[in-house]
């Protein structure tokens, strides 16, 4: 009776230790990703931060307008009517999770950085069980406090992007892995199965885990198994499922998909090695935590503990991994930053006496406290003007379009734009997609060859303001642009300096002019938008625009 007893005192102890844990991992998480939630201007200039809010809102729009529309045609005439869009290049999971954020908060920064902010939990959380798993809930909260005060996972959960909603799928899906592995329970095999098809909607570098996936398993359960009808099965349940998201990347993202294969097809250049440890070292990992993981492998090769071993393993072929690819950003490689925490905080179980055990969690702990001070007390990226600029135009609007000229920003315009208008046909058109062809912020061709050009455009498409980032903008079409707003033909309406800590923005100013020549839009215009990342135009008579998304054939029958 007393050993029976002692059980269950065991038990509930270690059953409020455990929700203990995970309280302060879930706590120190909300700290972190909730930093600057509430204002609008706390946005990333990376160009894809944008896009991902952009891509939710026109989910949401889709929905709201009651899908009556075929969704390509509804996607184009969204796109050329808000033009910072990237569906399908950018995996469309964060921009259907961003639909009951704005249906229930509105269309703003704050809903898109909450949505985050719900990812980084359920990622911090995932973590923990998995990690629990694989040791024990000691480990999984020290790996869990290292890995969400990471200085480089602190700032993917204060923006808006896609890496922290698919370590979470990732980590559900390693997770059911596992158990499966232990326990052959149907419902973790169908539950791994649901959430690597999450995760891969989530970000489709996250198929680096099938194959390890494959040999873990082949090494449980023998290479024979690989030949069972249970195998085969699931083998075309995953590759059914892998399918659209297989076309989709080779329809929407072409460029990727070129450079992933020129980087395949030169994999032995010695150099790639190093730059990607360069990488790895500069962005993803303190030098405190590769210490730690030093000793730690040392200390695995010792002992030769299972579950490390099996850690090391997932390292080096993440490695080889993006080495074969040549990951173009530590974005990529982000899911090697839970494998070292797991590492690290695997130190604790290297001792058997306690008050080792003891100095090892504490060292953890001192470590976990300097990246948390490091990283809350980092300066948010932020950028001040685009809104006032959107609100402005809106407020004042002229015309059936407006023109936008920027080099830094690639949708902040246009999302603030769409944030506060209640009108669906006030079209905004980009002077890099009209005037220019861009790519991933670079111009890759002049659309026009004079000046003159630019005021046929501008009658062309009823455009009575123009909106101009007051800077070189890289490229002579939209130079000769922001030259000629300087003549008696346009009238200077209102000048917005941008504050930001983007260098690139110090000292500039959003310009909006007004177009003293203006006539109404020729309806039977084509309006031509070169997209050179699916490698195809868009090509939409303009009048559809300003019917509020009529298809081409609804416009004909009136």
């Amino acid at each position: 009776m007393k050993c029976c007893n002692h059980f269950e005192m065991d038990l509930f102890f270690n059953f409020r230790k455990e929700y203990c844990y995970l309280f302060f991992v879930t706590l120190f998480s909300i700290v972190l990703s909730t930093r600057g939630i509430f204002d609008e201007g706390v946005i990333s200039q990376n160009g894809d931060m944008p896009r991902y809010m952009m891509n939710g809102v026109f989910v949401y729009d889709y929905f709201v307008n009651g899908m009556v529309q075929n969704p390509f045609e509804f996607a184009k005439h969204y796109f050329a009517t808000y033009p910072a869009l990237s569906l399908g290049h950018h995996p469309l999971l964060t921009a259907f999770t961003l639909f009951p954020f704005y249906a229930i908060f509105g269309i703003s920064v704050f809903s898109a950085k909450l949505m985050m902010v719900c990812f980084s939990v359920f990622a911090s959380a995932s973590f923990f069980f998995l990690v629990k798993m694989l040791y024990d809930e000691t480990v999984a909260f020290l790996a869990a406090l290292l890995f969400l005060s990471n200085g480089f996972i602190v700032h993917l959960s204060s923006v808006v992007m896609s890496e922290i909603p698919a370590c979470a799928f990732m980590f559900l899906t390693a997770y059911h892995f596992f158990r499966y592995l232990r326990v052959e329970k149907k419902s973790n095999l169908i539950a791994f199965v649901l959430f690597l098809f999450f995760s891969l909607f989530a970000k489709q570098t996250t198929i680096v885990m099938l194959p390890f996936y494959c040999i873990c398993f082949a090494r449980a359960k023998g290479w024979q198994v690989i030949f069972t009808w249970k195998v085969a099965i699931c083998a075309t349940i995953l590759a059914v499922g892998i399918l659209p998201i297989a076309l989709m990347t080779l329809k929407f993202s072409q460029l990727n998909v070129g450079w992933t294969v020129d980087a395949i097809r030169s994999f032995l250049d010695p150099s790639r090695f190093i730059t990607l440890f360069e990488k790895i070292w500069r962005s993803l990992l303190s030098i405190q935590l590769v210490l730690l993981c030093l000793v730690s492998v040392t200390v695995v090769f010792w002992q030769r503990k299972k579950q490390s071993m099996l850690v090391i393993g997932c390292m080096f072929w993440m490695y080889l991994f993006f080495v074969l690819t040549n990951a173009p950003s530590s974005r990529h490689m982000v899911y090697l930053i839970p494998l070292a925490c797991i590492l690290a905080a695997s130190l604790v179980t290297v001792f058997q006496k306690r008050k080792y055990k003891i100095f090892c969690s504490s060292l953890l702990l001192v470590v976990f406290a300097y990246q948390f001070a490091i990283a809350y007390g980092r300066e948010l990226e932020y950028s001040y003007g685009y809104e006032t600029a959107a609100k402005y135009v809106d407020a004042n609007w002229k015309g059936e379009s407006v023109l936008y000229a920027s080099s830094v920003d690639t949708g902040y315009f246009v999302f603030f734009f769409r944030k506060h208008t209640h009108h669906d046909n006030r079209v905004i058109i980009r002077a890099d997609k009209i005037l220019a062809t861009s790519i991933m912020g670079h111009i890759i061709d002049d659309r026009i060859k004079d000046r003159q050009e630019i005021y046929a455009v501008l009658q062309k498409y009823g455009i009575g303001q123009i909106v101009v980032e007051d800077h070189d903008l890289g490229a002579n079409p939209l130079n000769w642009l922001r030259d000629e707003l300087r003549h008696d033909n346009f009238v200077l309406r209102k000048r917005i300096r941008v504050t930001s800590n983007d260098i690139r923005l110090k000292q500039k100013y959003l310009n909006i002019y007004e177009y003293r020549g203006y006539i109404p839009a020729d309806a039977d215009a084509l309006l031509e938008l070169r997209i050179p990342l699916i490698k195809d135009t868009i090509k939409i008579r303009f009048g559809n625009l300003i019917g509020q998304f009529q298809t081409e054939e609804s416009s004909d029958q009136n």
